[in-house]
């Protein structure tokens, strides 16, 4: 048991390290795209691209995960990922930026599936809320100070700010690796067959836990990435062709909300994981989230905007280990709860990537059209999850 906690705390402490590493470039893309003189839809279709790839592999990682170590995929798809966002920041063709982007989506996906299964197999399915939320506690409070930091080396230099990233890529790669490879243990002793390469084969493989109300739960994954890709990616990209914020200042914009997120994870997340029915309290949020995103449409004053951007960014942050510890409690085998993980990344990229497709040509037609998409695609997203809640209503979550 202190064996577990403490490889718990040591994994908590690198995925913070991991997610500076993963944001450093997010707030000097738009600057980037901007500077190749490309068309203002590559900014959806660039970050389309990424989420294809990890809609292709993440069942493919999930099945993965579940046969070797979560240390070692961890370790193979961050140095994937550094030496994708190397051919990124080398890109100057939309063909070019599009391929380095899926290469990246393909290792983002790994890494992503194999630190929600790590939390998963190393908890006990009571303590398995409380450790997703702390993970993406740590997570978004990583990301936050990597989006600062990036966005100010990106006033400096937009290259010094990927190699920065690629370095930290390998370094968090590395740690995972040798601090956690001897606290494994895999439970599933089944060989992995080479056809399950095939990220396809993945798809057929998850029939069977396809009930229901699993399937209403993961559209509702799935539109909930609708919203929050088309309301982040148009945000971040808005401010700096309408008002020419430069890098340093989407930093700073998602610093203050990722702040806001973060006390309230500690806060309000904590009190409905433990004190509410996390379903009905997700929901609530979610029509709130339609709310902020509605005023945003309706405002005419930047502050305004800006204020209530915040509280929808805030309040996605809040709620993303709710939907977490609802995925995560739909089932308790080792071997299904892992590639259900796979399946709630596999619907979220699938989310990642219709959000910035429509919104990035949406944009092009009518600048605020993303933001109007994503308060109608939160909204139905509440109602989703409104009948799951209905149809377990009976079960403790």
């Amino acid at each position: 048991m202190r064996k577990t906690k403490t490889s718990l705390i040591i994994f908590h402490i690198i995925t913070m390290f991991q997610g500076i590493s993963n944001n450093l470039a997010h707030p000097v893309t738009p600057a980037f795209i901007n500077n190749l003189e490309l068309r203002d839809s590559m900014f959806g279709t660039a970050f389309a691209s990424m989420a294809l790839g990890i809609f292709l592999f993440s069942l493919f990682w999930g099945e993965l995960s579940s046969r070797i170590k979560k240390s070692t995929i961890l370790l193979i798809t961050l140095f994937g990922y550094g030496f994708a966002q190397y051919l990124f920041m080398n890109a100057t063709t939309e063909i070019s930026v599009i391929l380095a982007r899926f290469l990246a989506g393909i290792f983002s996906g790994g890494f992503q599936v194999s630190q929600l299964n790590y939390l998963v197999s190393q908890s006990k399915p009571e303590d398995r809320g409380y450790q997703l939320t702390l993970s993406s506690i740590f997570i978004s409070a990583a990301g936050t100070v990597g989006f600062f930091i990036g966005g100010f080396v990106g006033d400096i230099s937009i290259f010094l700010t990927f190699q920065i990233q690629i370095a930290l890529c390998m370094i968090v790669g590395l740690s995972y690796f040798i601090f956690l490879n001897k606290t494994e243990s895999v439970q599933d002793s089944e060989p992995f067959e080479i056809k399950k390469l095939n990220p396809f084969k993945s798809f057929a493989n998850v029939r069977v836990i396809l009930v229901p109300v699993v399937v209403i739960l993961m559209v509702s994954v799935f539109l909930s990435y609708v919203s929050i890709t088309s309301f982040d990616q148009t945000f971040n990209y808005f401010v700096r062709d309408v008002y020419n914020f430069p890098p340093s200042y989407n930093g700073v914009l998602k610093m203050g909300t990722g702040l806001i997120g973060i006390i309230a994870n500690f806060t309000i997340s904590m009190y409905l994981i433990k004190k509410t029915n996390v379903k009905r309290s997700y929901t609530i949020l979610m029509v709130v989230m339609a709310l902020s995103g509605v005023t945003v449409v309706l405002v005419n004053q930047l502050w305004l905007l800006i204020v209530f951007a915040f509280i929808f960014l805030a309040i996605d942050a809040m709620s993303k280990p709710l939907q977490q510890t609802i995925v995560s409690g739909m089932s308790s085998d080792y071997h299904e709860s892992h590639v259900l993980m796979g399946l709630y990344n596999t619907m979220k990229s699938l989310g990642l990537i219709v959000g910035a497709l429509i919104a990035g040509f949406l944009y092009e037609w009518y600048k605020i059209g993303p933001f109007i998409l994503a308060s109608m695609a939160i909204l139905i997203a509440a109602l989703f999850m409104a009948s799951v809640y209905k149809k377990t209503s009976s079960q403790v979550q």
